[in-house]
């Protein structure tokens, strides 16, 4: 397990700090008018993976060990591929139809964007099925190589030309050749034995019941996640938009490389325990066990996050974006909320009764459009449309609870949330009376005095954690299914 994580650990930490460079340089060469282009294409490409990608990769997922077992597992990735330039095919038009009047180069815009939705979708999943079948290594070294030629192609092509398609043309072409090497890494894990090509990826049945409800609440989700920018630049503007999607980008990634590390390393974990034919005890156990470890976790998290906010901004924003620091203080708690919901809908996949994802994201939708474009309407400063994010990803939290313990009745630790809720309130009380204003050189010493801070009250919490041994006990792939 410590050889496993320190893998992880040390690969997510490097993928982090490619990430984190790459924003800033995205901050440094882009205007804010550029941003905002940036942040609807984004958009777009959240549309086509939220709606149409993940919805099936979710289902592969769940399945990879079985598949694998059985030695179907390749034979049906195959059938993948015709999918995945259909979904790259409707993002194109999707610019065509959404951004005719905001991307000068519309046609350039098409190309970049089918290029990182195809690439960045075979991207995920090559890497999601390395790291599931246990070849650490292999999912570490390419996600590295992604980001650090994503970041080189990017920043070359918008020296030559600044634009918003320009850098993510540079990002799909990053994210191709971290699919092509992670797929040449997969060869080592195909089975000797013939597997049978004739086989389907996924049947009628199962596209209705799981992947159909699932897509149905991802594009919800979608209009609470992505979709409202397109709301924001109605309103106020392109460039507003830039300030309020920047800090929440930097919410985003910064929760990004928490989430991964976490879900690199134990959702491999977790996916076996519950795989086909666990006992129904078992899967209450995993899925509690879960939740009990990853709460405290994430509640620490958002902690240190807020206190921080301050000097991550200097660290990874160029000055002329340092105004959005409420924005990203907002963000780390909407992405908190955002998390902790990930979290508790695994009970959704694992049960395979993804329509129950349906009610906390329509919630959420409903509240975050409706309550953006009233805000708009009513000339409210942009301000109040971050805080009504707060509201709707808070209240989706709570209807995500209260609906997935009809699906897995989990068994919360409330004795261990309340006092990690209390060690949060001390947290960021402390953290109050710390100056909001430094130089480079002094928001680092501060933000590594803080990491270190909080790298110690993690390793106290988790170091005789029952719900971490229960859940890394299992094997990931079994011996004789290599030969």
């Amino acid at each position: 397990m410590n050889k496993d994580f320190l893998i992880v650990l040390f690969g997510r930490l490097t993928v982090a700090f490619c990430s984190l460079l790459s924003l800033r340089i995205m901050t440094t060469v882009l205007t804010p008018e550029n941003y905002g282009e940036l942040s609807l294409l984004l958009s777009i490409q959240g549309f086509c993976g939220l709606l149409l990608v993940n919805p099936i990769g979710q289902y592969i997922n769940i399945n990879t060990h079985r598949w694998y077992d059985e030695k179907t597992l390749f034979c049906r990735i195959r059938v993948y591929r015709c999918y995945l330039i259909i979904v790259a095919s409707t993002g194109s038009l999707l610019v065509i139809v959404s951004l005719f009047d905001t991307v000068s180069n519309l046609i350039f815009a098409c190309l970049s964007l089918f290029l990182i939705v195809l690439m960045g979708s075979w991207n995920i999943t090559f890497m999601d099925l390395l790291n599931m079948l246990g070849d650490r290594r292999s999912a570490i070294l390419w996600s590295i190589v992604t980001v650090c030629s994503g970041t080189s192609f990017s920043t070359v092509f918008v020296v030559i030309d600044s634009n918003a398609t320009n850098w993510l043309f540079g990002q799909g072409i990053g994210m191709a050749v971290g699919a092509l090497g992670a797929k040449y890494s997969l060869r080592s894990f195909r089975s000797k034995k013939l597997e049978n090509k004739n086989i389907i990826l996924i049947s009628r049945s199962e596209v209705l019941s799981y992947c159909f409800p699932l897509a149905l609440a991802t594009g919800l989700m979608w209009l609470s996640q992505g979709g409202y920018r397109f709301v924001i630049e109605h309103f106020w503007g392109l460039s507003a938009l830039a300030y309020f999607a920047i800090a929440l980008q930097v919410s985003t990634a910064i929760w990004a490389i928490i989430q991964s590390i976490i879900m690199q390393f134990l959702y491999p974990y977790f996916y076996r325990s519950v795989s086909e034919g666990a006992t129904e005890e078992t899967i209450k156990n995993s899925y509690s066990d879960l939740l009990n470890l990853l709460i405290p976790i994430y509640i620490l998290a958002a902690a240190f996050f807020i206190v921080a906010a301050p000097y991550l901004l200097v660290l990874l924003i160029d000055e002329k974006y340092h105004s959005a620091l409420v924005f990203l203080i907002l963000g780390a708690v909407i992405q908190f909320f955002n998390v902790v919901s990930n979290v508790f809908s695994n009970a959704a996949h694992v049960r395979r009764k993804t329509s129950s994802l349906i009610l906390p994201y329509v919630v959420s939708a409903v509240l975050t459009i409706s309550g953006i474009s009233v805000l708009g309407i009513l000339n409210y400063p942009i301000t109040y449309a971050a805080h009504m994010l707060v509201f709707s990803s808070a209240s989706m939290l709570l209807i995500m609870a209260f609906t997935m313990n009809h699906i897995i009745a989990y068994q919360l630790k409330l004795q261990r949330l309340l006092i990690m809720t209390f060690v949060f309130i001390i947290i960021v009380f402390i953290g109050s009376f710390m100056p909001k204003k430094l130089d480079l050189i002094h928001s680092v010493l501060a933000l590594m005095s803080l990491s270190l801070t909080a790298l110690f009250l993690l390793m106290i919490f988790l170091i005789k954690d029952s719900s971490l041994k229960r859940l890394i006990s299992n094997k990931l792939v079994k011996d004789d299914l290599l030969l």
